[in-house]
């Protein structure tokens, strides 16, 4: 094999590949790299989860090799912009893949044991969702779902269809977030890990489901899962579908509340994930405040907020997850809808934000628990 490409795409498509590589499972630390008709289309998976990309190339003699991934993309990164010639050579102590930039060149063993990686043969349907839609979807759910492996489900993102609507939507028992769009076609159910649509999410333009593997991909990368299996929790229990019966709803500024929290964990040295924020109304006023040690306390009153309602005593919420709420959130104001202080807490579009971005409106809602006093 003998190719010429740009430097700069050749780390990017390494880079993307390695993504899925296992240190810990010697089968599956390497990248195939396969050179035909003017494209090199580099390939890598571990025991759940494929990544393959394609980059324009010289093609001078086509060919397939095995390389060490982590290694690969290690040089790949270091050789910077410009053309990078590729070619294997053969001497006394086996084959060798060289790598040629500039001034730079490097040589590393292939590793003819190790099996190709297969790409699979995937049966499955693409999601007809309007442009612009799918990251937004993904932005909109991923920060709820669970860290805790134990619990393996809920590290995912359950996605549903109607045949109407599209839903994604994700919980991790204290907080819960609901995305639908109107998109025909799609019947079904599948959970997809969390981690994964996250990082492929942001430069993939669909989505590709089966009934046991889901694949996003672009223009050059496409990038597949096994799906989690198991009944996800039906979240439209927890997510109420109308906003009566509220006896307290507080209209915020997103931006406003957003700075809000920043500030307030700011004052917390140690970072703690479970610091709360205690919310107060009084006089019409919304007050946060944040005990972060006994010798740190911080207050601010929000800005162009409006209530209509009243509570009783405070609302104590966990402030992580109200930044990450906050931070996720399109629009410019959002509805915090309270029934009373230890009640999940619906946030909810306000009445003046339409989300008709690229042509689709999305339903938004999250849900969070307060935390007991």
């Amino acid at each position: 094999m003998k190719v010429l490409v740009e430097g700069a795409e050749l780390a990017r498509a390494a880079q993307h590949v390695s993504r899925v590589l296992d240190k810990l499972d010697p089968d599956h630390t390497h990248i195939t790299l396969t050179a035909e008709h003017d494209t090199v289309t580099l390939t890598a998976n571990s025991r759940s989860q494929w990544a393959r990309t394609r980059l324009d190339a010289d093609v001078l003699e086509p060919g397939t090799v095995i390389v060490a991934g982590f290694w690969f993309t290690a040089l790949a990164g270091q050789n910077g912009p410009g053309e990078t010639v590729i070619e294997t050579r053969t001497d006394a102590r086996g084959e060798w893949l060289h790598t040629v930039n500039g001034r730079t060149r490097a040589r590393m063993r292939l590793m003819p044991g190790a099996a190709e990686n297969e790409w699979p043969d995937m049966q499955g349907m693409e999601l007809a969702l309007p442009d612009g839609t799918l990251p937004r979807l993904i932005n909109a759910v991923t920060h709820c779902a669970s860290r805790n492996q134990s619990r393996p489900l809920l590290t995912g993102v359950h996605i549903h269809g109607d045949g109407d609507h599209v839903v994604f939507e994700a919980t991790d028992r204290y907080r819960a977030a609901r995305a639908q769009v109107d998109a025909p076609g799609f019947t079904g159910s599948v959970v997809v890990p969390a981690e994964w649509l996250k990082r492929v999410g942001r430069d993939a333009t669909s989505l590709h489901i089966g009934s046991h593997l889901v694949m996003a991909s672009n223009r050059v990368d496409e990038d597949m899962t096994v799906v989690l299996d198991g009944q996800y929790p039906d979240i439209a229990r927890i997510i109420p579908d109308t906003e009566d019966e509220y006896p307290l709803v507080v209209h915020a500024g997103r931006d406003e509340l957003l700075a809000a929290v920043k500030y307030l964990r700011a004052l917390d040295m140690d970072n703690r994930d479970t610091l709360p924020v205690d919310m107060t109304v009084t006089n019409g006023e919304v007050v946060c405040t944040q005990a972060a040690s006994a010798d740190s306390v911080g207050q601010v009153t929000l800005d162009g907020t409006s209530v209509d309602g009243a509570m009783d005593g405070m609302l104590r919420l966990n402030a992580q997850f109200l930044a990450d709420i906050t931070a996720s959130w399109p629009h410019g104001t959002v509805d915090l809808r309270v029934r009373d202080a230890l009640k999940p807490v619906l946030f909810a579009q306000g009445d003046n934000d339409n989300d008709e971005d690229d042509g689709a409106r999305l339903q938004w809602r999250q849900v969070l628990v307060p935390i007991r006093q």
